[in-house]
């Protein structure tokens, strides 16, 4: 029941909407939405992000048979789709690839110098400091704790040095307990949930992205798109 209650709901909307295509991105919300885009005979686009797959036999079927369904089944790298593939069991050649991507435009640096002074006055950080940071949700699989101790040790003896984190999540205590343990004090920058990362990115030396998994990270490719160098873990797309 609580499965079909919003399949219903879905397809009540989508019968009052009339799309030409409905656009799923990752499972759960394909779940709901397929089914609901079926009874009615449209077409549905699925966009995998992320590397996790269902565990268990009945997930899998209930992937497989929902893929199979699906117009297009789309990853947003190679090894997201071949990962898929793998583990779910529909044919590779199923599954196109289309790689993520940022308006270029609209973050790439005029005067980087200037705009990394300017961002650092507007966010009170030092503009002499050497800013290391990372924007991302605070979730145990972009391992928050590696990033801290990394930290702590390349900083040891420059005091000039800040990490800053930028995004929040269930993960935030952790973090937060972890610098306390490494006697991070006011070097570590807790920046929040932001709307706009442009300026945080701006005011970056280094930005820093340890996951375990990725599909294909947005803020690594605004990272690059701002000019910032990136220290990253070899997953996914990355």
């Amino acid at each position: 029941v609580r499965w079909l209650s919003p399949v219903l709901r879905l397809r009540r909307l989508l019968a009052e909407t009339a799309p030409d295509i409905v656009h799923t991105h990752n499972f759960l919300s394909h779940l709901h939405a397929a089914p609901a885009a079926g009874m009615l005979g449209i077409p549905v686009v699925h966009t995998k992000h992320g590397r996790a797959v269902s565990p268990g036999r009945l997930g899998l079927r209930l992937r497989r048979e929902l893929y199979v369904r699906s117009a297009r089944i789309v990853a947003v790298s190679a090894e997201t789709a071949d990962r898929l593939a793998a583990l779910s069991g529909i044919d590779r050649a199923r599954i196109r690839v289309v790689y993520n991507g940022i308006d270029t435009g609209f973050l790439a640096p005029g005067d980087a110098a200037a705009e990394r002074r300017e961002a650092r006055r507007e966010l009170g950080l030092p503009e002499e400091a050497i800013v290391i940071g990372a924007v991302s949700r605070l979730d145990p699989v972009k391992d928050h704790p590696a990033m801290l101790r990394a930290f702590a040790r390349a900083a040891d003896g420059r005091p000039d040095a800040l990490l800053v984190i930028v995004g929040d999540g269930p993960e935030r205590g952790a973090i937060e307990a972890l610098a306390a343990e490494l006697a991070l004090g006011d070097r570590l920058v807790m920046a929040g949930f932001r709307e706009d990362v442009r300026p945080w990115l701006r005011a970056m030396d280094l930005f820093l992205q340890p996951s375990f998994r990725e599909g294909l990270s947005l803020t690594i490719l605004e990272a690059a798109a701002v000019g910032v160098p990136i220290v990253a873990t070899a997953v996914g797309g990355t």
